[in-house]
């Protein structure tokens, strides 16, 4: 299924075609009201001060067109890490953090930002990740980007993740996001919803956490699916980073786009110090 943003998140678009399912299978869907509130993304980390959105790359208007054109050939490599080598990486961080928890996109995260930082300028990420929420409203689904927060986690300079340890750099991706989902919101009101930007790949490479999709819950004649996966289309020259849960979150698919030559460089670079192919 191709889906666009105008229409709603990875979150939606999954909750769109599981429903699509129930819908197939005569299922009864619980009661959507159209005069209830949309769901609001409860901000996790703290929120942007100044009015400047590091996370957003301002667009000449693209008219009618989609995708706006990329200055590099792009390129798609899947990495595919097994449980055991998530098991691995998580048990590094119970020893080196005090049991502090990190989890499998932050630590994956850090791996890859680590590497890209040993190959160009990379001292700012974006980060997508699903929000919080309130409880009392989540009966409630829509469609839309309301699931989503945008955010970004900046260091001091590139040398500093190049050489840090990468539950370091984990916990600060965890500790340090700071959410830029209200400027983003504020920024396309006060276009009137004229104003074209590039999020994903735009301003910094962009890491992607999926973990709360619920990619393996549709159903078709009692038949859940064998393997989904989640990739993004339209990514700008920074690239992007696809965290996607397996099924039975048994490791974890990684869906890397980026300019070839870099790709090239980051897939030598992860297959040589971790061992991933």
């Amino acid at each position: 299924m191709r889906w666009t943003h105008i229409l709603g998140d990875a979150f939606s678009a999954t909750e769109c075609i599981n429903t699509w399912g129930k819908i197939m299978a005569n299922q009864k869907l619980p009661p959507h009201s159209l005069d209830s509130p949309p769901i609001t993304p409860r901000h996790v980390g703290p929120m942007m001060t100044s009015s400047f959105c590091h996370s957003l790359k301002p667009l000449d208007s693209l008219g009618d067109n989609w995708l706006t054109p990329n200055n590099f050939k792009m390129q798609t490599h899947t990495f595919h890490i097994t449980q055991k080598q998530l098991n691995s990486l998580l048990s590094e961080d119970r020893n080196k953090c005090n049991k502090i928890t990190i989890n499998p996109f932050e630590v994956i995260s850090a791996i890859v930002w680590k590497s890209m930082a040993k190959i160009k300028e990379t001292k700012i990420i974006t980060v997508c990740k699903k929000g919080k929420f309130d409880s009392s409203i989540l009966e409630n689904k829509f469609l839309g980007n309301t699931h989503q927060v945008i955010g970004t986690v900046e260091a001091e300079n590139t040398s500093l993740i190049a050489d840090s340890d990468p539950i370091e750099i984990a916990k600060m991706i965890g500790e340090e996001f700071v959410d830029e989902t209200s400027l983003i919101e504020k920024r396309m009101e006060e276009g009137d919803g004229n104003v074209d930007v590039l999020v994903y790949g735009g301003s910094n490479l962009t890491f992607v956490d999926l973990e709360g999709v619920d990619l393996y819950g549709l159903e078709m004649n009692g038949q859940g699916p064998v393997f989904a996966d989640v990739s993004i289309g339209g990514v700008g020259d920074e690239g992007a980073v696809v965290v996607v849960p397996n099924a039975g979150q048994q490791g974890r698919i990684v869906n890397v786009i980026l300019p070839e030559n870099q790709l090239h460089l980051l897939k030598e670079a992860l297959r040589s110090d971790w061992g991933l192919f």
